[in-house]
Formats: C-alpha cells, sequence, structure tokens
C-alpha cells in the first residue's frame, strides 16, 4: 500500500500535499491513519513526486450565475498546495477548511449554491448528501457565528486538471432556499465525503481542497480574494481553527483556496 508525501512540519504531515516538486527532497511518510488511506504517491521515492506530470485547463461550467470564484488551481504555478477537507468516517476523520470571501459596500448577494475545487483520488461522494456552511468572525483558536449551514446531493465533476497523482474536481452543492449576504467577510465550508462503510471506493479515498496562489488567479470572478485567513478546523488533529497559510501549510501555498459562490445580486 503507498503512502502519501507532504513537505510541512509533522504535525501537518497527514493534512496537505505541500506544494510538490520544490519540496520533493524533505517530503516525510505520514502516521499509522494516514499510510492506510491510499493516496496513490509512493512515500519511498521523493523522484516519484516529481515524475507526476500536472494537467491545466479552465474550470468546468458550474458557476452560472456566478457572484464569485477565487480562481483556478495552477498545478504550474508558484507553491501549488492542497489541504485535507473532509469526512471520512471510514477512518473516522473530520476535517475542515473554512475559505474567507467578501461581499463588496453597497451590494446585496443571493447566494443560491457554492463549490470548491478538490484533488481526489476518487470520483465518488457516498452518500451524496454533502454538508455545507457559511460564517461569520471566524479566526485563531475562534469558531465564530454559523449563519447559515444545509445539507445537498452533492455533483462532483473533473476540472481537467490533476497534480500530485491526483485528479481535481469540483465538489458543488445547490442550496434549498437562496441566502442573502449582505456587504462584509464570511467564511465558506464545503466538505465532501466517501463515508459510506459498505462501498469500497471510499477505503483510502482522500480530498484535498486546491489552493490558488496566481497573481492574478486564473479565471477570477468578483472581488479581490482575502488572503491569508482561511482556517483548518479538526478535532481528530486537534487543531481549532487553526491559520492554514502560516500554521498548517508551515508557509507553503494554502493563501487562499479555490472555490465559488453561485446566484444574484
Amino acid at each position: 500500500m503507498t503512502q502519501r508525501l507532504f513537505c510541512s512540519m509533522v504535525i501537518a504531515a497527514a493534512m496537505t500535499l505541500a506544494a510538490g516538486r520544490p519540496c520533493a527532497a524533505q517530503s516525510i511518510a505520514t502516521d499509522a491513519v494516514s499510510a492506510q488511506r491510499n493516496s496513490g504517491i509512493s512515500a519511498t521515492s521523493p523522484a516519484n513526486l516529481s515524475a507526476v506530470e500536472p494537467t491545466s485547463k479552465k474550470l468546468q461550467p458550474v458557476c452560472k450565475p456566478c457572484l464569485y470564484y477565487s480562481g483556478d488551481f495552477d498545478p504550474s504555478g508558484p507553491v501549488p498546495n492542497a489541504l485535507l477537507n473532509e469526512n471520512s468516517s471510514t477512518d473516522s476523520i473530520l476535517v475542515q477548511i473554512y475559505s474567507a470571501f467578501t461581499v463588496p459596500s453597497g451590494r446585496a448577494w443571493h447566494v443560491k449554491g457554492a463549490f470548491i475545487n478538490t484533488l481526489s483520488n476518487i470520483a465518488v461522494l457516498d452518500p451524496a448528501m454533502t454538508q455545507w456552511s457559511i460564517w461569520a468572525d471566524v479566526g485563531s483558536g475562534k469558531p465564530g457565528e454559523m449563519l447559515f449551514s444545509g445539507a445537498a446531493n452533492g455533483t462532483i465533476a473533473a476540472t481537467g486538471r490533476s497534480d500530485f497523482g491526483f485528479t481535481e474536481y469540483t465538489v458543488s452543492v445547490k442550496f434549498k432556499t437562496a441566502v442573502v449576504l449582505n456587504p462584509g467577510t464570511y467564511w465558506l465550508n464545503i466538505t465532501p465525503q466517501c463515508a459510506n462503510p459498505d462501498d469500497s471506493a471510499c477505503s483510502g479515498s482522500a480530498f484535498y481542497e486546491s489552493d490558488v496562489e496566481d497573481s492574478p488567479p486564473p479565471n477570477h470572478v468578483g472581488p479581490a480574494n482575502v488572503l491569508d485567513d482561511s482556517f483548518l478546523n479538526s478535532s481528530f488533529y486537534s487543531f481549532n481553527y487553526l491559520p492554514t497559510q502560516g500554521t498548517v501549510c508551515d508557509g507553503v501555498g494554502c493563501d487562499a483556496f479555490s472555490f465559488g459562490l453561485i446566484g444574484t445580486e
């Protein structure tokens, strides 16, 4: 069975794909739990990571009408990375990224759906019911206030991009009722899952939310990205809303993540 490669601090080794090629020489094996969750990348040969050829294409037409899109993951860009964001009850792991965005002054957004881009070794959501939430006042060690949340049948579709031996997919949800966001800063989480113990595809599955490091970001839509203000929460890893950029990813990418909001003003 293969293991993941990472080049971040040990506490975060199981969380991030860690910028790949520039850090391959210092890659480390994951803990026993992560080792059992097959990533498709060999931990014994750092050269294998460098040999994986990334691909990059435009985003699938999900964001219509598009209020905001933080931009494409760029496998050939500066310090590309991806961070674990998933519900995997097969391993009793829940890890969630909270990504910041802003509604500009004088606007009111009617949000009807949302999506994230995620690198994964499977193209399955099982169960398809996917949790989403929008928060205010999230900060380091601070969960903030959940304003809206729900669960919807998620869809998963390949973006045409890949890296680290993983394929990138868009995981999208439509809200039952549009939510209205007034001017301000908010945080979004969508949690992909393959948590059905009777589905063999869920064994060893992993979902890593893609980051956005280019300036300007490819295919960006809407207001400027909020940088270095995303947070990771996981009781499994004893992470209490840690900043992704400096703490979890150890300064290797994770300044912003690839996600979007669907709706109208």
